[in-house]
């Protein structure tokens, strides 16, 4: 549908010198009512795609940066190898991810809990949890005007961890065995939750999710869009007024659905009806 709105708007536009001037001299005049908020919302549209589009390109650089200068040493049990004193594990690249240990943890982990620390994070290539993290910081930063995004994020990421755990280590001896491994990764300095060991063992971890925020930031998604819906159907006869609204809605739409599947999580998940998976 966004994109059919998009070729619409295309269609519609007009290049014409004098068109586009007395257009911009329509909006910047202020005196009409929808063109002001044509004005506004066309406005914070580009500045959501802008903000959105430095932060995407920054991350990407970055990770890309951080694989080029990864030197693997070799293979170990169905993982990349690369040289590093402190146990590490991770997942490294957007389309097809590699699973990536620190020779330290070669070292330090027995071959049981090594192999349930690579099957966790084989999970995440499976899911491409890299591209997705990317993704979801980049939609926070964009959004600015929604703060919640950064806690669902947060969120996001602890729930993505205790899934790959619930996914590497289904007997109870992996369990045991990736439990094991966490506390190994801790003592070393890896920072790992307290919550995902004590899921292993047996706690259930929950979202924690404020409600209310997510709320209130629906809230504010139907106010906006309700509008730019009333200043897109009003301005439907100018062509460059449409195409100045229809990348904003397409953006509230994506995001507004999102969230409500996020919602729909998170009840799921007070209510007791769903396992993390």
């Amino acid at each position: 549908m966004t994109l059919v709105a998009l070729m619409v708007s295309a269609s519609r536009l007009r290049v014409d010198g004098t068109f586009v001037r007395d257009t911009c001299a329509t909006l910047l005049s202020g005196h009409d009512l929808v063109a002001t908020a044509v004005l506004a919302l066309g406005g914070l549209g580009l500045l959501v795609i802008a903000r959105t589009g430095w932060m995407l390109a920054r991350l990407c650089r970055a990770h890309r940066s951080t694989c080029r200068r990864l030197s693997v040493a070799g293979r170990h049990r169905g993982a990349r190898v690369v040289n590093g004193v402190q146990p590490r594990a991770f997942c490294a690249g957007f389309l097809a991810p590699e699973v990536y240990v620190t020779s330290g943890a070669v070292a330090l982990l027995s071959d049981a809990e090594f192999d349930r620390v690579v099957a966790h994070e084989r999970h995440h290539a499976a899911r491409r949890d890299p591209l997705r993290a990317i993704a979801a910081r980049s939609a926070a930063f964009g959004l600015f005007f929604l703060p919640v995004l950064r806690d669902l994020q947060h969120q996001y990421t602890r729930m993505a961890e205790i899934a790959a755990d619930e996914a590497a280590a289904s007997r109870p001896a992996d369990r045991r065995a990736l439990a094991a491994a966490l506390l190994v990764f801790d003592r070393c300095g890896a920072g790992i939750e307290p919550e995902r060991v004590d899921h292993l063992c047996g706690t259930r971890a929950r979202a924690d999710v404020p409600l209310r925020p997510m709320a209130t930031a629906a809230l504010t998604l139907s106010v906006v869009l309700a509008t730019s819906v009333v200043v897109t159907l009003s301005a439907a006869a100018d062509s460059v007024a449409l195409l100045t609204v229809t990348p904003h809605v397409a953006l509230i739409l994506a995001v507004g659905g999102v969230l409500s599947a996020g919602i729909g999580r998170v009840v799921r998940r007070r209510t007791g009806s769903a396992r993390p998976t």
